[in-house]
């Protein structure tokens, strides 16, 4: 399970269809954008109804009790696995390029203080707590070295991989890790 991370992935689906051709744009794998699909919510914006739907290794489907009647706009919100990549080359302050996950970026790959890489969010140095090992991080965190906060000898970074700023809504100000 390394080497899977969760992400929500909010897939929009709005329009006059029919909720059986849905699951037909579905890989025959039954992953979206490369992620494995894990959960579906369905919501019928014409009345309000919420179903979860019905997830199988190969498609999936808003399940047999959701109604829609032509011309309802329907939001469909997938939740799912997304594969991280194998490794990365870990970079350190000024060379970040934040393309680690071609399937969701910006991500960074950072290297870790044990030496291995983590391809990962960027985060608001405010934020970030001084470590020597993956043990001194919370949950969700890892210990890095080489990122523009300093730290000694390293900061925990998040581990999650979903394009976004951790630490503050961007905008905050303030240095990141990746000196951005």
């Amino acid at each position: 399970m390394k080497y899977f991370r969760t992400y929500l992935l909010s897939i929009l689906l709005v329009g006059l269809f029919a909720i059986p051709s849905l699951a037909a744009g579905v890989p025959p794998d039954g992953t979206v954008n490369n992620c494995e699909v894990k959960k579906v919510v369905c919501i019928n914006k014409a009345t309000g109804q919420k179903t979860v739907g019905v997830v199988t290794p190969d498609s999936w489907n808003c399940g047999p009790n959701f109604s829609q009647n032509d011309g309802d706009k329907v939001v469909v919100k997938i939740i799912c696995l997304s594969r991280e990549p194998a490794a990365c080359e870990g970079q350190v302050c000024g060379t970040y390029t934040g393309d680690c996950n071609p399937d969701i970026g910006p991500c960074y790959c950072w290297t870790k203080a044990d030496g291995t890489t983590l391809c990962g969010n960027d985060f608001y140095c405010s934020t970030a707590e001084a470590c020597a090992s993956d043990a001194n991080c919370p949950a969700g965190k890892e210990c890095i070295i080489g990122s523009c906060c300093g730290g000694n000898p390293g900061v925990c970074a998040p581990t999650i991989c979903d394009g976004t700023v951790w630490g503050g809504a961007e905008g905050d100000g303030g240095s990141t890790g990746t000196g951005r």
